[in-house]
């Protein structure tokens, strides 16, 4: 065998010890809040550039019918600004829901920081998940979850950013709860004059 075959060996096994040891050391990191601030940041710009673009249009009077999944109902109001909303059909005990209110309603969740039962690291932060209308740019849709897909941002990691392998690790369970929210669903939207 060549020195430098032998040395090459050597060098590679090193390298591969010193990989095994730094995945297996326990969590030096705690997670990245840097990461997670980023989230919070991306979720609430694209809830305000949804309302900038929903608030550009300048619709001040609209008729509006919501459904409330976990009420199994449909509310229906005509809104008007500097007027007092009429009430066509309640459902929620004169709990009047506008557009502005639904907007309202998203940035607060994501303003609370709030986790799954679990914590974030296994349930994810705690969103309403919307959808908004191409046209006018008010939520559509809007469904209380858990981002479980952006867990990792609350996750401890060792000296290679990766999760631990072996220790101090955090078992998740599946229960999961109830999130604070009820779904709903704008089923139709008419702008008035």
């Amino acid at each position: 065998m060549k020195k430098s075959e032998k040395f090459l060996g050597i060098f590679l096994a090193g390298v591969l010890i010193l990989i095994l040891i730094l995945l297996i050391l326990p969590n030096t990191f705690e997670p990245n809040s840097a990461f997670q601030e980023q989230f919070w940041t991306e979720q609430t710009e694209k809830v305000q550039h949804q309302r900038q673009l929903w608030n550009a249009q300048k619709i001040t009077k609209y008729k509006l019918k919501i459904g409330f999944i976990l009420y199994d109902c449909v509310q229906e109001v005509i809104i008007e600004s500097n007027h007092t909303p009429q009430i066509i059909k309640d459902c929620l005990d004169s709990r009047l829901m506008t557009i502005s209110q639904l907007f309202n309603q998203i940035e607060t969740v994501l303003g609370m920081h709030a986790c799954g039962p679990n914590g974030c690291d296994c349930d994810g932060p705690y969103i309403i998940e919307a959808v908004y209308d191409e046209k006018y740019h008010f939520p559509k849709s809007g469904k209380p979850t858990y981002a479980s897909q952006e867990s990792w941002r609350y996750q401890k990691t060792n000296i290679l950013r990766l999760p631990n392998l072996l220790g101090d690790r955090k078992y998740c369970t599946m229960l999961s709860g109830l999130p604070w929210s009820e779904s709903w669903e704008v089923v139709s939207f008419t702008p008035m004059k």
